[in-house]
């Protein structure tokens, strides 16, 4: 009976030995799957960030059970922890702009890397990160949200599906369609019911390992914004693609105004198209008219007289407009005669 039971003893011991190589085992595997998932998402963000402007990275963010959060100039913006929901940037006035990320971030989780940025899916030839930016614009301050994408392969989709929540009577629409074909600045725009501009998506960019830019544009299909990047067996991958989405701001809201109207002849709008596609788009084109009437204050001031008359009279035209380019000027010229615009991009 001593023995039956000593060996019997040594059975359950051995058991025990092997239960417990077996649970550390496991537990080895899955933390080491993990810290692998979390090297995955760590390389993607540097990728990303070797390709990107680091100074626009909104990095006063803080974390809720679902997702983090980041506090920007004049907007919340909400990152989700499941790849499945949508992304928000709230201005806190009602105005809410929502969207939602690619096939290649559904039914995965995010993580969120060292430098701020939460990658999906990134482990895959295809992941999908998530920035929330704070951008100086003129005097103007513009919180936007960029998704980027890393393609691995070249055997990867070449359309990526940007699904938009629309609020009634909004639409989805490339400036192509908005401004007409000659005056594309290949940007998209959510316009409201009275086809005003509420948000600006701005121009798709692509690029590859070597830093080279590969083409890449912009498609609409009903609530979907599809970005469409052409690389192929010759490309240096990964390559890196980039839609960014921003609300509307007062100035470039006054211009986006301005074009969508009926107000102004056909041929005054034609122009004001003509050289936002100029400067580079409705952005960049509010930024710089914020720069000549925040220029029009100081000569203002030191001739003891009023911004508008700078504006607007040809004995100040010399000083305001001297080293500025014609395109600018020509610019200014079409638009600071509407008060509208001149108090919308004033500050």
């Amino acid at each position: 009976m001593e023995k039956v039971f000593g060996k019997k003893s040594r059975m359950f011991s051995l058991l025990i030995v092997l239960l417990l190589l077996f649970v550390t085992t496991t537990e080895g595997f899955a933390i080491t799957a993990e810290s692998e998932e979390e090297k995955a998402c760590e390389k993607q963000a540097q990728i990303i960030e070797n390709m990107t402007s680091k100074n626009l990275v909104n990095d006063d963010v803080y974390e809720t059970k679902n997702a983090f959060i980041a506090d920007g100039y004049s907007s919340e913006i909400i990152i989700p922890k499941d790849g499945d929901d949508v992304i928000e940037l709230n201005d806190g006035e009602g105005e809410t702009l929502e969207f939602r990320l690619p096939e290649e971030a559904k039914g995965t989780k995010g993580l969120l890397s060292e430098s701020g940025m939460m990658v999906y899916n990134c482990e895959k030839d295809v992941s999908v990160a998530v920035q929330p930016l704070t951008e100086q614009v003129g005097d103007e301050q513009i919180d936007s949200v960029r998704a980027l994408i890393t393609i691995s392969k070249e055997t990867a989709p070449h359309e990526y599906d940007f699904e938009f929540d629309l609020q009634d009577g909004e639409k989805l629409v490339t400036a192509k369609e908005y401004l007409g074909a000659d005056y594309d600045t290949g940007e998209a725009y959510v316009v409201d019911s009275d086809n005003q501009i509420v948000s600006v998506i701005d121009p798709a960019w692509a690029k590859d390992a070597n830093g080279n830019s590969i083409s890449t544009h912009y498609d609409v299909r009903g609530n979907s914004l599809i970005q469409i990047v052409n690389f192929d067996e010759n490309t240096a991958f990964p390559v890196v693609a980039d839609p960014t989405a921003w609300q509307i701001t007062k100035c470039a809201g006054a211009i986006g105004w301005v074009v969508g109207s009926t107000v102004f002849a056909a041929a005054k709008i034609a122009k004001i198209k003509k050289y936002i596609k100029a400067l580079g788009g409705v952005k960049k084109s509010a930024s710089k008219l914020i720069g000549i009437i925040k220029k029009a204050k100081a000569i203002a001031k030191k001739h003891n007289t009023s911004t508008v008359k700078v504006l607007r009279r040809a004995k100040y035209s010399k000083e305001l407009w001297e080293g500025v380019g014609k395109t600018l000027m020509n610019f200014g010229a079409a638009v600071l005669g509407i008060d509208a615009v001149v108090d919308q991009c004033s500050f």
